[in-house]
């Protein structure tokens, strides 16, 4: 049965016994009753074929959801996270999953660690949140796809994460770390960081096309084969420096990405790997995230808008953008000089 609500066709089905309207996600009625056959075949075939196994709904949400809407790097954290579920849950049957399997999750990812430079290094609870968040997709697919009734990971809760704040270099670390530079390609790799704040795999996925030198504006797109991180469009201003290393590094590139290595796309590991070797060259500390931390921080305690640094950043939430102004003495006792209050006091 289906019923255009707005603009959308939605599909009645039955959940523990009572009606429920699941959309179809199009506006088409001959799209619409595809789906609805689609989903009542793949109803019929799991009531004839019993019980949905846990590596089959898998292997479909892996084929049918996750490698159709998602970027290489979310499907690569989904896999990562059945993998690890694998490890620690053992379940069968997809209905075997239970809500404290979740909470069974995350005490055992969190006592689990890796190896960097002969150290053992515990598992960041804001990866194990990512890992939940693609564990509770690939449930809600399930219900979505009639396989469960319900989700039964939808109460179970993240971890709270405390965001640190922003460390931004110094002049002198800015400085430093461009002087390291030994190519026309590290030096505009830096200075995207630096003067316009862009993420490291903003700077993988940009190309030439991006660029406007008339306007000296750099636009980023959000699609499927390259999305930024909030899916949305983002702008940002060339400064002088920014534009000439990006014109100069353009004039010896012959490919449609703005970095390549061995003829394709560089990739964000190899980015992060270049950084390593200019700041170890520098004798400066920090990741690609520093030179982003340095550029917000100067818009936002430079007198610019929040909302415009806001939009500069590609930040979703503006409370996230509150984190770069400083409440360090000197902006403190410049702000305090502005309120009437301290002007009459002094004109006295």
């Amino acid at each position: 049965m289906l019923k255009l609500r707005g603009k959308v066709y939605h599909s009645k089905i039955k959940i523990n016994g009572k009606g429920v309207w699941k959309t179809t996600k199009t506006g088409d009625l001959n799209q619409a009753k595809h789906f609805e056959s689609k989903r009542i075949k793949n109803r019929n075939q799991q009531k004839s074929a019993g019980r949905m196994p846990w590596a089959d709904h898998c292997k479909q949400y892996m084929a049918e959801y996750s490698a159709t809407s998602k970027v290489k790097e979310s499907m690569d954290r989904d896999r990562y996270a059945i993998q690890h579920f694998n490890r620690h849950v053992k379940v069968t049957y997809l209905d075997q999953i239970k809500p404290s399997h979740g909470e069974t999750y995350k005490t055992k990812r969190k006592a689990d660690t890796y190896i960097k430079k002969d150290k053992k290094i515990p598992i960041a609870e804001s990866t194990i949140n990512r890992e939940l968040n693609s564990l509770k997709s690939i449930l809600e697919r399930a219900v979505e796809w009639e396989h469960l009734d319900a989700n039964p990971w939808k109460s179970v809760q993240k971890f709270e994460e405390h965001e640190s704040s922003p460390d931004p270099w110094t002049e002198e670390e800015g400085d430093a770390l461009l002087a390291a530079c030994w190519d026309k390609f590290e030096v505009l790799m830096e200075l995207l960081g630096i003067d316009a704040g862009l993420r490291r795999s903003e700077k993988a996925n940009l190309k030439w096309t991006d660029f406007n030198f008339e306007t000296d504006i750099i636009r980023m797109v959000s699609s499927m084969t390259r999305r930024t991180k909030t899916k949305r469009i983002r702008v940002v201003a060339m400064t002088p420096r920014l534009k000439q290393a990006a014109l100069e590094h353009k004039a010896e590139s012959n490919g449609e990405w703005v970095f390549m290595s061995c003829g394709e796309q560089a990739t964000r590991g190899y980015l992060r790997t270049i950084h390593n070797r200019v700041r170890g060259r520098a004798n400066v500390e920090g990741g690609h995230h520093r030179g982003r931390h340095t550029y917000l921080s100067d818009l936002a305690n430079g007198g610019v808008p929040l909302n415009v640094v806001q939009k500069a950043a590609g930040h979703a939430r503006i409370t996230t953008t509150q984190r770069y102004l400083h409440s360090d003495e000197a902006i403190l006792k410049e702000a305090t000089k502005r309120l009437p209050g301290y002007q009459k006091w002094v004109a006295k």
